[in-house]
């Protein structure tokens, strides 16, 4: 059975993996010309003012061409509301250069055949700035420490205290739901043991509020990218009308980093609801402050997480393993070839064991996620060390049983 330690980040085992991050990869910081069409009505024999509307038409009909072209299914379903709305309002912000091949006029509609320019990296980062996760296949988890006042509860209710485990309250469900339509993948505490609501070398529970070391540990145990704690709280207002009452639901959230340990930055938002009865009116104000401040998370985290990627890290990459000169030729070769990996340095080599340096665009995280895309004829990968700046490796041959070890 695995066990997990307080600063232990990651155990993962890996054989055969497939997954469309590479295509991704490689997608995101391309321009894509393509040829569209667009139509715009003659009104009042003004045909100028048709060509100018047919020449937008087409410029979002190009700008959506290469969405449906870059982007999975699973990220354009869910978020479509929000991908269109930014589509039809930074159209030209995402257009590089155009111009009109042919035009014609039939009856009361002007026609334009036009070959456009769309900026692929302008577009993404827009909709990663969106909160809007766009590679499924490295999807940051997150952890929500939120201790929640609502009318109904004498008092706050955390699901790390002792016997609340499987507790679930409005907000944390919410900013549940909220942060998956984005693709984020949301850890569950509902698995929760005795030792994580219990503070190591003595018994004493964790109480409500959290120190910032305490934070970190909690994700860390639960294999978190990022930590969002703080507290959520419905309040009646003044205003009244009749049998309706003002109700108000605030936040006041801090996002962590779990590899760094650092704060990425505050997150308050507010909400006000109408309702006759303090249950309803109390839900109500939490669902709408979960569902505002799930936005500002998705997009701060998003931002954050990319600043990382964009710049490179220097990482000790310890491998060890059978067959050792073959496979690890073969390794080293992949690992050269991926795209985020701009230099490798061999500091050490021995019968069965080396260690390289591998300057990586991102950190150890997301190189281990990237190497577990990669599949081998011979061997899968053991990686059982994960840091920002290290990891460890094993090439086992395939068909071995790594957890008997």
């Amino acid at each position: 059975m695995l066990k997990f330690c307080k600063y232990f980040l990651l155990c993962l085992t890996v054989f055969l993996v497939t997954t469309p991050g590479n295509t991704f990869a490689k997608a995101k910081n391309a321009s894509k010309t393509v040829k569209v069409t667009g139509t715009g009505t003659i009104l009042d024999e003004d045909t100028s003012s048709a060509k100018d509307k047919a020449i937008s038409n087409s410029l979002i009909a190009a700008v959506e061409s290469v969405l449906n072209e870059t982007l999975p299914q699973d990220v354009m379903v869910p978020n479509f509301k929000m991908i269109t709305n930014i589509l039809y309002k930074y159209t030209n912000t995402f257009i590089e250069g155009y111009k009109v091949l042919a035009e014609t006029k039939h009856n009361k509609d002007y026609h334009v055949l036009v070959q456009a320019t769309v900026s692929t990296k302008k577009l993404l980062r827009k909709l990663n700035a969106a909160g809007i996760v766009l590679d499924t296949a490295n999807k940051h988890k997150i952890l929500f420490l939120i201790s929640e006042n609502n009318f109904q509860d004498i008092d706050a209710q955390f699901w790390w205290g002792q016997g609340m485990a499987y507790m679930k309250t409005v907000s944390d469900s919410t900013l549940t739901a909220e942060m998956q339509k984005r693709g984020f993948e949301v850890l569950s505490h509902r698995l929760v043991n005795k030792a994580v609501v219990t503070k190591e070398m003595n018994t004493e529970p964790y109480g409500e509020q959290l120190s910032v070391d305490d934070i970190i540990a909690l994700g860390v145990y639960f294999n978190a990218d990022v930590v969002v704690s703080g507290v959520a709280k419905a309040e009646q207002a003044q205003n009244t009308m009749g049998e309706d009452r003002t109700f108000t639901g605030s936040m006041s959230l801090n996002i962590y980093r779990t590899d760094t340990g650092e704060k990425i930055d505050s997150v308050s938002a507010k909400a006000t609801t109408v309702a006759t009865d303090e249950t309803t009116g109390g839900n109500d104000a939490l669902i709408e402050v979960a569902i505002t401040a799930a936005g500002d998370i998705a997009s701060t985290t998003n931002i954050a997480m990319k600043k990382e990627t964009d710049k490179a890290t220097m990482i000790e990459v310890v491998v060890e393993g059978t067959d050792f000169f073959k496979n690890y030729s073969k390794l080293i070769k992949r690992v050269n070839s991926l795209p985020e990996v701009k230099k490798i340095t061999q500091r050490e080599k021995r019968p069965r064991r080396a260690i390289v340096v591998i300057e990586h665009m991102g950190n150890g995280k997301s190189f281990a996620k990237k190497i577990m895309g990669e599949t081998f004829e011979n061997f899968g990968l053991n990686i059982s060390e994960v840091t920002r700046n290290h990891v460890r490796l094993e090439m086992v041959p395939l068909g071995s049983s790594l957890f008997d070890r």
